[in-house]
């Protein structure tokens, strides 16, 4: 489920051991995730692969580890209709991308859905900085529009 605690989200990712995937990546579970639950009213989208193709997704299904046999999302779904789903509920998503070869899949997101899309640079001096930035300001239209994202930016956009 959802997690609104940092604390409890720090200790179970210090946890995870990344395998450094297997090519493109399991969006189309997050996003019927977020569908399902209909007390969520914002998405953002962080990462460095593009979604599954539905080739992707079946191949991965029958030939990969079983995590998913027996629980909540055992049923595959694809990515363009779990899109759909969430655009159709008029959600925004706003992705941020790490690599250039997730660019134009987050780009695609983001246009759909009436979102926005960015370059996350987790690995600049600064990027902590921009990551705290780029949701807030998200968070920030979706709770007051664009005077509030403009009030934060006049506070904060030249702390360096």
């Amino acid at each position: 489920g959802w997690q609104n605690d940092p604390s409890t989200l720090d200790k179970w990712l210090s946890k995870v051991d990344p395998a450094y995937g297997w090519g493109n990546e399991a969006v189309e579970v997050s996003l019927q995730f977020v569908h399902e639950d209909q007390n969520v009213n914002e998405v953002i989208v962080i990462g460095d692969a593009a979604p599954n193709t539905k080739q992707e997704t079946d191949y991965k299904r029958k030939n990969g580890n079983q995590q998913w046999k027996g629980g909540a999302f055992e049923t595959a779904v694809y990515f363009d209709d779990q899109l759909q789903k969430i655009k159709d509920r008029g959600l925004k998503i706003n992705s941020f991308y790490l690599r250039e070869g997730a660019k134009q899949s987050f780009q695609n997101m983001a246009n759909v859905t009436g979102g926005n899309c960015e370059k996350l640079d987790i690995d600049s001096a600064n990027g902590a900085e921009q990551l705290t930035g780029l949701i807030s300001k998200a968070v920030l239209k979706v709770c007051g529009g664009d005077a509030l994202v403009q009030a934060y930016d006049a506070k904060f956009t030249h702390i360096s």
